[in-house]
């Protein structure tokens, strides 16, 4: 016997009948965009009164031998404790019914991964992370660093087309790092190595969250240049990611390659602004053994500013806008360094 499936029809405001599925669907994106443009508006905001502070910084008192701030916070001084505490916010907004993987930055210079599914047809998303770094300086050239990182997600999707919403409170990774000045700056540029390891990734799966052990590994080499009041930065990163595997749940996010030149300058004695680019190559990704990407690159622009409060006390921003093929990614981020 055939079974007919009936079909009500809703009539849109230009005279066109769409069935109930095509209305719930369209409901749902509208939802999603409006949810989305407020997201960014917000984000936008944030930036906007970021650029005002910038801007008024330049009419405070200069100095043409002030050093920039963060350069100053690059490795704790010989026997010195550090302590960053900062808290991330960013916006992801996706468009696609493919599995894909979103990487954010975190303050300790390394990615996280954060995976959308097969048959999540349009995703708007809120990270807001939380971060604890302590470094301690061995040396005048070498520092090790421990770093803790959580965050909460909201997730609106639509999935099937039907609208879902998520929400998540998670602890995220557990880093250690090694830091070495190989370089001083003389006449020749500064130039520093790090490496560092996840000893603990609690990645998001499918089917929920799982620990995985020692899956992500990061070298990154700096070099800087200082003429007065300006400090040109170059960073490189290379980042292995190992499969992580939660039963027959396997994501395997491919190697990140990063070039990121900056500008710092020094807009008075305590205030730095700075500026850049950072191009991401990242290869081939694969969720439950199929490929998703086989090679994916984005343009990522950087701006931040620092203050410092206290000789030992430093405040910045930092700010980043991408777009990419199936969306965009805005992100924004407040730290507080302190020396002792």
């Amino acid at each position: 016997m055939v079974q007919l499936n009936t079909v009500n029809l809703y009539r849109r405001e230009d005279g066109c009948l769409l069935s109930s599925n095509q209305a719930i669907k369209q409901s749902s994106n509208q939802a999603i965009k409006q949810s989305s443009n407020q997201a960014i508006l917000h984000t936008l905001n944030n930036l906007k009164i970021l650029y005002l502070l910038a801007v008024i910084s330049f009419f405070l008192p200069f100095d043409t031998f002030a050093k920039s701030v963060k350069v100053d916070d690059i490795l704790a001084y010989p026997k010195e404790w550090q302590i960053d505490i900062s808290v991330s916010y960013a916006n992801i907004h996706k468009q696609t019914g493919k599995s894909s993987l979103s990487l954010i930055e975190l303050p300790d210079e390394s990615f996280i991964v954060i995976p959308s599914y097969a048959g999540e047809e349009g995703i708007n998303e809120d990270y807001i992370s939380y971060s604890l770094g302590l470094r301690y300086g061995i040396t005048k050239r070498l520092e090790i660093s421990s770093f803790v990182n959580l965050h909460s997600d909201f997730q609106r999707m639509i999935l099937n087309s039907q609208t879902k919403q998520e929400e998540n409170h998670k602890f995220d990774l557990l880093d250690l790092g090694v830091s070495y000045q190989a370089v001083k700056e003389g006449k020749h540029p500064a130039l520093l190595a790090l490496f560092s390891t996840h000893l603990i990734d609690n990645q998001k799966f499918d089917n929920g969250y799982k620990e995985n052990y020692l899956r992500t590994y990061l070298v990154s080499l700096l070099s800087y240049y200082t003429v007065d009041p300006i400090v040109f930065m170059l960073q490189t990163k290379y980042q292995l990611n190992l499969k992580r595997i939660n039963g027959d749940d396997v994501i395997d996010p491919g190697e990140v390659i990063s070039i990121s030149p900056q500008i710092y300058f020094a807009a008075g004695p305590y205030i730095s602004l700075n500026y850049g680019v950072q191009w991401i190559c990242q290869g081939k990704t694969r969720i439950k053994n199929e490929t998703t990407d086989i090679l994916q690159t984005d343009m990522t622009y950087l701006f931040g500013a620092s203050y410092g409060i206290k000789n030992n006390l430093t405040l910045s921003f930092d700010g980043e806008c991408k777009n990419t093929l199936d969306g965009n990614q805005t992100s924004l981020t407040g730290k507080l360094n302190y020396r002792f």
